[in-house]
């Protein structure tokens, strides 16, 4: 069962009250094993507060920010609703830049899938000379010619356009879609890096934020032309936004699907394989936490609150390895094993 499917079939048992079902799909949706009665029962308590970490009805305000400055001479922004759309169009045009409306389309945000149904959704792309209308020729052509050209009219590096197309094709990405496939590749490549920076992503590549410049797949996570790429971007912010956008984009996340994940206030470390720990130890010591929530999967929110937001949001210290991902605090510890292949990710930034 493809990963929409088992998002639609969550709903459905979600809808009609059938928890057992319900529960059972979460579980297997977020790669988590169902604790045993044996266990102890997770803590009473509100889940972590809620806040739309990413939006999808605002263009990115770096990226207009970047275009305005000349740090970017074309942008594309994403599944805007009709009155953003127009409103923004009228805007760039009266600032002197070429732009290009799409025609309407409907999207699945949980799987970032362009799917039937009613079309309400808009990408505007604006630029310097006729860079976004060549962008939408190259659109256009739905083959990996015409990705690899709209990846290189938007200025992304040729290794990530290239990785991006790789992952495009692969078996995982027709299942899962390849949004969440690009972001486990990136994740793992993080624990790759070896001595001195293994485990942690260098902040400026964090894209699960509105705040983020990179908006593509970067191929990895010391990649010199996406991090050069975001540099360029952030560099048009003044000294004290970007000491916010840092420290926003510094914050670890524990990320089970890209429509359930949280942000953590806290100190990461990652420990080596050897030991007790099953790989790579990735674990964050935190004061706050809060929940990404942009309203695109009620079901999968209430189920993540239910179960790892009541234990994180009692708790100072989540680990995830290969094997578990482990929330202690004062309320007790809570042990979740993981399913294969792993899902969950803790993403450490530096």
């Amino acid at each position: 069962m493809d990963l929409a499917d088992r998002y639609d079939e969550l709903r459905r048992a979600f809808d009609r009250g059938d928890d057992a079902r319900a529960g059972a799909l979460f579980h297997e949706i977020v790669g988590l094993v169902p604790r045993g009665r044996e266990e102890p029962p997770l803590p009473a308590g509100p889940p972590p507060a809620r806040t739309a970490l990413l939006r999808h009805d605002q263009p990115r305000a770096i990226d207009l920010r970047a275009l305005r400055a000349g740090a970017r001479d074309i942008a594309k922004f994403e599944d805007l609703g009709l009155d953003a759309a127009l409103k923004l169009e009228r805007r760039l045009r009266a600032e002197g830049f070429s732009v290009v409306r799409s025609a309407p389309y409907a999207r699945r945000f949980d799987v970032s899938l362009t799917v039937g149904g009613a079309p309400t959704r808009f990408d505007v792309v604006a630029s310097r000379g006729d860079l976004a209308e060549r962008f939408v020729e190259a659109e256009r052509d739905r083959s990996y010619a015409g990705t690899r050209r709209a990846g290189e009219l938007l200025g992304y590096p040729a290794c990530c356009i290239e990785h991006f197309i790789a992952l495009e094709r692969s078996a995982a990405a027709e299942h899962e879609g390849v949004n969440e496939v690009v972001l486990r590749a990136f994740a793992d490549s993080s624990d790759e890096i070896g001595a001195g920076g293994a485990g942690t992503i260098p902040w400026e590549l964090n894209s699960l934020s509105q705040h983020a410049p990179v908006g593509f797949a970067a191929c990895g996570a010391r990649c010199t032309a996406a991090l050069a790429f975001a540099r360029r971007l952030l560099g048009v912010l003044p000294a004290e936004e970007l000491a916010l956008v840092r420290r926003v984009l510094s914050r670890p996340l524990l990320v089970m699907r890209l429509p359930l994940f949280w942000a953590l206030d806290g100190a990461a470390h990652v420990e080596p394989p050897g030991g007790a720990s099953a790989g790579t130890s990735h674990a964050v010591r935190y004061d706050v936490v809060a929940v990404h929530d942009h309203g695109s999967h009620p079901a999968l929110q209430a189920w993540g609150a239910r179960t790892v937001g009541v234990a994180l949001a009692r708790g100072s210290d989540v680990r995830l390895d290969e094997r578990s991902l482990t929330i202690s605090g004062e309320a007790g510890t809570f042990r979740w094993a993981l399913a294969t292949p792993r899902v969950p990710r803790l993403l450490c930034f530096s």
